[in-house]
């Protein structure tokens, strides 16, 4: 970069007096005190001097580089002085004004997220939430998690909101103040079905039943119970249907 700048301040020493030189040669033409040729070679040479300028310029301008966005950059990889080719890596440049947020949900839920749709998260170790609004979705659900790619737009900036850091995002896929929820443990998985033990007067029944939405305590009944029906929640493994059971406890779930 220094030669390149020595080259332009050269150059353009040159050019202006290359320019006294041609408006001295304008005078002398006028009185035919010179060739109409030595007087075009002149003007040429002050063509030349600006095409030169010029290309200085444009080299010079190679040696700069410019992000096509703000952002905040991180530790440099090459030292003062180094050669550099343009493979090489330099730093890297995070736009941290405007961060993406990748996760994927169940393909059950798929239809319910579309573009423009407002997402809660929190990030590990995170002090609060924070929101961010769906921008794209992947086109097709994946074949071997049968999950359905998302990826949102940080609306807001934070200090916690860090470029790589792994969050947990809260989706509200409706809302509906009758749901049937019992402990998660309560369900049987079966090959074909699941169950849950019921308790019929003094006897173990196993019911089937569909489930919906869980989380990590609680999970839905869509189907195969009904309010007020006592749940079984522990001691599953050693009951037989139609045992007789005594209860030792009942919670009521709210």
């Amino acid at each position: 970069m220094p030669i390149c700048r020595r080259s332009s301040a050269s150059f353009r020493s040159s050019l202006r007096l290359q320019k006294k030189t041609v408006e001295r040669q304008r005078e002398l033409l006028a009185i035919n005190g010179i060739s109409q040729q030595d007087f075009d070679l002149s003007s040429l040479n002050v063509d030349n001097l600006k095409a030169d300028i010029q290309s200085t310029r444009i080299a010079i301008s190679k040696t700069e580089i410019r992000a096509p966005y703000e952002g905040q950059i991180g530790l440099k990889s090459v030292s003062l002085g180094a050669y550099l080719s343009p493979a090489d890596v330099i730093t890297s440049l995070r736009e941290v004004n405007r961060l993406k947020l990748e996760f994927s949900v169940p393909e059950k839920y798929a239809r319910n997220i579309a573009k423009g749709y407002v997402i809660t998260f929190r990030v590990d170790n995170g002090e609060k939430d924070h929101k961010a609004e769906v921008m794209a979705t992947e086109g097709n659900v994946d074949l071997n998690t049968r999950t359905l790619k998302i990826r949102a737009i940080v609306v807001e900036k934070h200090p916690e909101l860090v470029p790589g850091v792994f969050a947990k995002v809260n989706l509200q896929l409706g809302q509906d103040t009758k749901a049937m929820m019992i402990p998660t443990q309560s369900v049987i998985p079966q090959a074909r079905n699941k169950q849950v033990v019921v308790l019929r007067r003094d006897s173990a029944q196993f019911v089937v039943v569909e489930t919906g939405i869980r989380d990590s305590a609680f999970i839905q009944i869509t189907k195969g119970l009904k309010a007020g029906d006592t749940v079984i929640t522990t001691g599953l493994m050693a009951i037989r249907p139609n045992a007789k059971l005594k209860l030792t406890g009942v919670k009521r779930l709210q």
